[in-house]
């Protein structure tokens, strides 16, 4: 699975978004907030709603905890106190719930996230020396830690020579025999004299991580400042604009243009006519056809050739029906197309399969012994994904919907799936699409190696259609069944 690690965005919504839509280009499965949403910044409730729509998981941090009343905001430095309370006043009850349902610290395979230093996470304590890392690692057992806090984006590691050193930001590999612990830096309020958002990938089949330091609209920023209300302290990062202090470009310039003619550039052609080369141009153009005529066929044999092999992937489509409307349905009806077999049909109505290598990659429809119907997806390789995708249904805002699904890996299965559900929105007349609203694992055990993936949620204000689909990428066999779209 990739993990995209974010962290002290502090409801900076141009930061956010653009880093959201590098995310968006990375192929992550799983978005983690590190904590501090907000605070600081001028955008707080923009920046909840997408954060909220888009991240999978949190961790509180130290100014989401002063927003809700977990600690004293006495710990805060006068500036950030006058922006919490600032804060207060644009956010309302259902935020402080959401900050106080958040957990300290989140944990993966062989890895550990939390907002600030890992020995005592209630306390927010920072980790800047190698010797703060080192107490991190005392208190845990997993290989590999996340944090933020500082919003200097920092690598520390520590071997069999018991020494932690720290290290500046690159991309690496986690190393057999030794520990680290990563700050992935800010998205919203950089302290490390680089203006740019600043969140990293870890991939954790390969184990790498991935740097991602991503430019926004400072000028959108400090307009939204402006709008709010707030000076440009409230954002002193803003100083590093590398734009300030720069020579205007006639400064720059190492040249002066001459200023008689007499002293202008000599013994040189002033035009060339084009059209005097007509003539030559076409002898070339009539040899070129020739050679091209007798390379064309092989050339259209070997495109056929290399297309078919170079770009494996495929959609599989089953026979269309008509989308559902929710807003007409009564509660626990299946909004989407049930699983059933269609003659000469690979996929059910109203379903389509996409195989990122279809080498490689297949999708069957079966019986299992209970005699229902079964998907049964195939992957030799966990490179590209395998998404199945039902016909979307048509929703309103604050409706309660629950998605549901079976879902049995085989013995030998490495690699993740999961139902996801996407949204458009259709805010006033600007359209958004959320590509991951909710994303739940197969998690709950039942009978016969079945596992239950199952999740209820509100559409949100603006929510028009809903995409339920099933993403996995991995190496084995999954069978899918009794997949289920309700209204609650």
């Amino acid at each position: 699975m990739r993990y995209a690690i974010v962290s002290d965005i502090h409801a900076n919504l141009q930061a956010w978004n653009a880093v959201l839509i590098d995310i968006r280009s990375q192929n992550i499965d799983r978005i983690l907030c590190l904590g501090d949403v907000i605070g600081y910044g001028p955008n707080p409730a923009e920046t909840l709603r997408s954060v909220h729509a888009n991240i999978h998981d949190f961790v509180l941090g130290n100014h989401d905890a002063a927003f809700c009343g977990k600690i004293d905001t006495a710990f805060f430095n006068d500036h950030a106190r006058r922006l919490l309370d600032w804060t207060r006043n644009r956010l309302n009850r259902q935020a402080v719930n959401f900050f106080r349902d958040l957990p300290l610290s989140l944990t993966g395979p062989d890895f550990r996230c939390t907002h600030g230093s890992f020995d005592d996470p209630a306390r927010f304590d920072y980790v800047i020396e190698p010797a703060d890392a080192l107490k991190s690692w005392q208190h845990v057992p997993e290989k590999l830690l996340f944090c933020g806090h500082t919003h200097v984006p920092c690598i520390f590691v520590i071997g069999n020579s018991g020494t932690p050193h720290r290290l500046t930001p690159q991309d690496f590999v986690v190393e057999a025999g030794k520990r680290f612990l990563v700050n992935c830096g800010s998205v919203g309020q950089s302290r490390d004299h680089d203006t740019r958002a600043s969140y990293l990938v870890y991939d954790d089949i390969e184990k790498s991580i991935i740097w991602r330091r991503i430019p926004f609209d400072l000028d959108a920023f400090k307009s939204a400042l402006d709008h709010a209300g707030l000076h440009e302290s409230a954002a002193w990062f803003l100083a590093q604009d590398p734009r300030r202090g720069r020579q205007p470009l006639r400064e720059m310039l190492g040249f002066n243009p001459p200023e008689t003619a007499g002293d202008a550039v000599r013994d040189t052609l002033t035009v060339r006519d084009i059209r005097t080369w007509k003539h030559r141009a076409g002898i070339w153009r009539k040899r070129c056809a020739i050679l091209g005529s007798i390379s064309l066929a092989g050339v259209l044999g070997a495109s056929a050739f290399f297309w078919q092999y170079g770009n494996p992937a495929q959609t599989i489509h089953g026979p269309p029906v008509a989308a559902v409307n929710a807003a007409t349905a009564g509660d626990g009806i299946n909004l989407i197309p049930p699983l059933r077999t269609v003659s000469g049909r690979t996929m059910p109505p109203g379903w389509h399969c996409r195989l990122g290598n279809r080498l490689r990659q297949s999708a069957t429809l079966t019986t299992d012994s209970d005699s229902d119907i079964v998907l049964r997806l195939q992957s030799t390789t966990d490179r590209v994904p395998i998404v199945v995708s039902a016909v979307p249904v048509h929703v309103v805002s604050g409706q309660r919907i629950q998605l549901r699904a079976m879902i049995r890996k085989d013995a030998d299965f490495e690699g993740s799936i999961a139902v996801v559900i996407g949204l458009e929105k259709d805010a006033g007349h600007d359209h958004e699409m959320v590509p991951r609203l909710r994303v739940q694992e197969p998690t709950v055990r039942r009978s016969n190696g079945w596992y239950e993936a199952m999740r209820t949620f509100d559409v949100p204000a603006g929510g028009k259609t809903l995409h339920y689909r099933i993403d996995g990428k991995f190496n084995g066999t999954v069978e899918i069944k009794d997949v289920q779209l309700l209204r609650r």
